[in-house]
């Protein structure tokens, strides 16, 4: 059962399934408000892609993840492929606190294993030093979650 009160993330696909847009929140918000909100957000202030236009709409695919089941990790490989989504805040190359999250769909939709997603995250977080065993080091907070979707 949703909750009045959750965690949620809305994503925008083009009609040939290609993202458009995937901005959510950690924070419990109330659900109609904080889909208007974050729908919004996705839409048009996800930096990653120029803002959905007037003629795109009709075509979008929108789905809605019901984030569940936070749970702290252990660390960085403390997750599962395919069950969980996970988030990780880290240091970057200069020093500056950084975040980056993907849905549990993501890392099997690419066919990542652990080790690429993490990679992939740092990359999505804005690490562009040389990625190494050393640089999970710089990874301070794993949060691992799972979700429902709506679509």
């Amino acid at each position: 059962m949703i909750r009045p009160e959750t965690q949620l993330s809305p994503t925008m696909h083009s009609s040939n399934r290609r993202l458009r847009g995937c901005i959510g929140t950690f924070s419990a918000t109330n659900l109609h408000s904080g889909l208007r909100e974050y729908a919004v957000t996705s839409a048009m202030k996800d930096s990653r892609f120029s803002p959905i236009t007037k003629d795109e709409f009709s075509k979008l695919y929108v789905s809605v993840s019901i984030l569940t089941n936070f749970e702290d990790a252990k660390d960085f490989e403390d997750w599962e492929v395919g069950t969980h989504g996970i988030r990780i805040e880290f240091l970057n190359e200069k020093g500056h606190k950084k975040t980056a999250t993907y849905l549990p769909e993501v890392a099997i939709e690419q066919g990542w294993n652990i080790e690429q997603t993490i990679d992939s995250l740092l990359r999505k977080g804005g690490f562009r030093g040389t990625i190494t065993n050393e640089t999970c080091e710089f990874i301070k907070n794993v949060v691992k979650m799972q979700h429902f979707i709506w679509e």
